[in-house]
């Protein structure tokens, strides 16, 4: 069979920072909302990517933007709304995305949750106290201030920090793409690498009671 070009392509931007780098729970999370709609993979029903598979996500390590099911012919124009993710976030818009994150946490919080957080710690003690209660992202979304997005922003969303890479079919106009890309200059200094202990090894057998002390139990 001749080989055929599959006529599809796909534009990402990762950024290095996901919710293990918030000094505020859900700061990660909030600037996945605030810069997806600043780089329209949400909303902007105007934009002439609409017709592509577009989403943001945020991991703990890393926060990704991107356009999927686009003619290579677009791949620039996906190039040109993804650098946007380096703009100053808008604060009339954290605002408002606050609402939204709040609205997507609220209905994950209960006792099933609640239970499958205490296994958490109890299995792995360091690890889940870096990972804060379901209650306590939703309560931190109003301490996360003007200062906390500028810290945040001026830290991890520079050009040293993120990864671009295209998928499927090589554009034609590659090249110039990356050249684009390369015209970008934010970088930061202020970075330190995360750093992991052990966890601690069980030495007797663990239970969780689901009683009614503990659906009373707020965890934080």
């Amino acid at each position: 069979l001749d080989p055929k070009p599959i006529k599809e392509s796909g534009m990402y931007a990762i950024v290095n920072a996901g919710s293990w780098r918030d000094t505020v729970p859900e700061t990660a999370h909030l600037f996945e909302h605030v810069q997806g709609i600043g780089c329209s993979v949400y909303g902007d029903k105007n934009s002439p990517l609409n017709y592509a598979q577009r989403n943001a996500t945020t991991t703990n390590k890393r926060t990704l933007y991107y356009y999927t099911a686009i003619v290579p012919e677009d791949v620039k124009t996906a190039g040109q709304f993804l650098e946007r993710i380096f703009i100053t976030p808008d604060s009339l818009m954290k605002e408002r995305e606050k609402h939204a994150v709040a609205n997507e946490l609220g209905p994950q919080i209960n006792l099933f949750n609640d239970l499958g957080e205490q296994q958490i710690q109890l299995i792995a003690p360091r690890y889940a106290s870096r990972i804060p209660s379901l209650r306590k992202r939703l309560e931190s979304l109003k301490e996360i201030d003007d200062q906390v997005v500028s810290n945040f922003f001026s830290t991890y969303y520079t050009t040293d920090n993120t990864m671009f890479f295209i998928t499927g079919e090589i554009p034609s106009n590659v090249e110039e793409i990356i050249q684009s890309l390369e015209r970008i200059n934010p970088t930061s200094s202020k970075r330190t690498p995360l750093h992991f202990e052990e966890e601690p090894t069980l030495q007797e057998r663990k239970e969780i009671s689901e009683d009614e002390k503990f659906r009373k139990k707020e965890m934080v």
